[in-house]
């Protein structure tokens, strides 16, 4: 069974995919984050990598965030 955790973690301890074929309008997801908060929390699986919040973590990072919560995804 896929287990599901929160966790808090240093940005600089996420892992971005390497082959993430998105790209972001960073810009805007800053003045959301800035205007609402950070509600949709990026999504990792258990070393750490991103499976969903690429541009989230580069707005944070932009922000000036040092650490966010995380949704942890094990056992995929």
């Amino acid at each position: 069974m896929n287990k599901i955790e929160t966790k808090s973690i240093a940005i600089g301890e996420i892992k971005q995919t390497p082959k993430n074929p998105k790209t972001h309008w960073v810009e805007k997801i800053v003045e959301s984050i800035q205007e609402v908060g950070y509600v949709e929390p990026i999504v990792v699986d258990e070393d750490d990598m991103i499976l969903a919040g690429h541009g989230r973590l580069k707005a944070m990072t932009e922000i000036g965030e040092t650490e966010v919560d995380v949704v942890v995804r094990r056992g995929l």
